[in-house]
């Protein structure tokens, strides 16, 4: 094995090349000195390792200090460690540094930019533009696309090795109710629904409903439309032409006032008034925008979709599935408890439009939430018809006993994903509200099912696509499942008494 391993190396030297076509493993590569020897004829032998983030060694090289220089022993056991890995997949790092930063200054001059890969030395800036990283299913992985294989039946979920695949076929113990083998054929018929769900008015539709609109795709698109950076479009991209303007750990509802929230002048003046005619019933966003006025090239949509999925479950759904609490609404006050808000916060000002589409009642709205920041705790926001108050905190907790809403919606709820829902679901049980949720994707929708079933607290109504949902894919990294925010709706539907 050692003689074979040897002979590998010594190839691996000659393909510098095919080291640079290797796909890239969303990682940093370490290396460590190992060791010095002197051999018998007093030659000393330098001895590096490579090893990942994880400590997961990744191939060794020893080399005669007076005959290798520091940089090129490096550049050879990156060579030999990408192609024949004592670990994994022939592969290539993202990045390559030294485990003791003292080293860096050894090692001056080393330059892996022909080989495709980023040298970190210490006080390096960051990469401006990410690569596209994928991550397995199963282990978590991240790398391009090139170190995964789709499942061949279903289409959706990736995995780095044929190992993880058949862990994710037949999950044991507490896991096994998320065993492929379960999921696979739900999967197929949920990946059947990406082209229905890439279908919108929108001029730039097909770009932002792309497979590869990643991050660095959408940071693109807003700067084409002039709005990165700016009002509500800077919870839109986490990549950010100013770090400052970065509000990734900026809490909810922390977000600096702006002047201009929409940063679009015709949208603004638009939006700011109210419409001439009172509206007919709008089914979806190429209704919505001719009786706004708005251009099918407007981006709007993105930040809109939010109170129009308000509107459309006011309008649709409530009235048709709950017949008898629509008839007993009094128009003077329409009670709304809006629950696990976040960035919904942040965008008091849109929900206006909601008022000005339905002029007939006036909404009062609550919103809950618990990732928000207690400076918002208790603000108001008042606009004609249209009045909300924050909480902060989980549903079940803070909401007024003495308050009896018409109707409860969590928007991207995720039901199943978070074990805080489980007493909010036992307050909605008991007191029979009629209640709307949305998600993602129908995956999430499937696990909501499982987890209102498995409380024994009736089912969910089978989701439907909500037509207006956001216009952005969002891409996952482990799935090829279609994502938009807030694409289905649900609803609770009680056990009968």
């Amino acid at each position: 094995w050692t003689t074979k391993r040897r002979e590998n190396e010594q190839n691996a030297l000659t393909k510098i090349e095919e080291v640079k076509n290797l796909p890239v493993q969303d990682t940093i590569w370490m290396i460590d000195e190992y060791t010095s020897l002197r051999d018998d004829d007093g030659q000393n032998h330098r001895i590096l390792s490579v090893m990942d983030t994880k400590n997961l060694y990744i191939g060794t090289l020893m080399a005669n200090i007076l005959e290798l220089s520091l940089v090129q022993q490096c550049r050879d056991l990156i060579c030999i460690c990408a192609l024949t890995p004592l670990a994994g997949k022939p592969r290539r790092p993202k990045s390559v540094t030294f485990k003791d930063p003292s080293y860096a200054e050894k090692a001056a001059g080393l330059d892996l930019s022909d080989l495709g890969i980023k040298y970190m030395y210490d006080g390096m800036p960051k990469e401006n533009e990410p690569v596209k990283m994928r991550t397995c299913s199963v282990c978590r992985l991240r790398g391009t696309k090139e170190l995964f294989k789709k499942c061949s039946s279903c289409q959706a979920l990736l995995y780095c090795s044929r190992d993880c695949q058949k862990k994710d076929w037949n999950r044991k113990g507490d896991m096994v109710a998320h065993s492929h083998k379960i999921w696979c054929k739900k999967m197929k018929m949920y990946m059947s629904k990406t082209e229905e769900m890439r279908q919108f008015p929108f001029t730039y539709a097909q770009e932002t409903t792309s497979e590869y609109f990643d991050m660095a795709a959408y940071k693109t698109f807003l700067e084409k439309q002039g709005v990165l950076d700016q009002g509500l479009w800077r919870r839109e991209c986490r990549l950010h032409g100013d770090e400052t303007k970065c509000l990734c750990s900026v809490p909810f509802g922390e977000r600096p006032e702006s002047e201009d929230p929409i940063f679009l002048p015709v949208e603004s003046s638009i939006l700011d008034e109210a419409p001439e005619k009172e509206a007919k019933l709008l089914h979806d966003w190429e209704a919505y925008y001719e009786y706004r006025g708005f251009r099918l090239d407007s981006p709007i949509a993105i930040l809109l979709h939010w109170p129009m999925t308000l509107y459309h479950i006011i309008k649709f759904c409530y009235p048709n599935d709950h017949p008898e609490w629509w008839d007993s609404v009094d128009s003077s006050c329409f009670k709304l408890d809006l629950i696990g808000v976040e960035k919904e916060v942040e965008m008091l000002c849109l929900f206006k439009e909601l008022g000005y589409l339905c002029p007939d009642i006036t909404i009062d709205i609550i919103m809950y939430g618990v990732e928000i920041s207690k400076d918002v705790h208790n603000k108001t926001y008042e606009h004609n018809n249209v009045k909300i108050q924050i909480v902060k905190g989980p549903y079940h907790k803070r909401a007024d006993e003495h308050r009896k809403p018409h109707l409860v919606v969590g928007l991207n709820a995720g039901l199943g994903a978070y074990q805080m829902w489980g007493q909010t679901l036992v307050k909605l049980r008991t007191d029979r509200i009629p209640a709307y949720f949305t998600d993602y994707c129908q995956y999430s929708c499937e696990c909501a099912r499982t987890a209102v079933e498995g409380l024994t607290f009736g089912t969910i109504s089978d989701p439907v696509v909500n037509p207006f949902r956001n216009p952005v894919r969002k891409l996952a990294e482990e799935n090829d499942m279609p994502w938009y925010s807030n694409g289905f709706l649900y609803r609770i539907i009680y056990p009968s008494k």
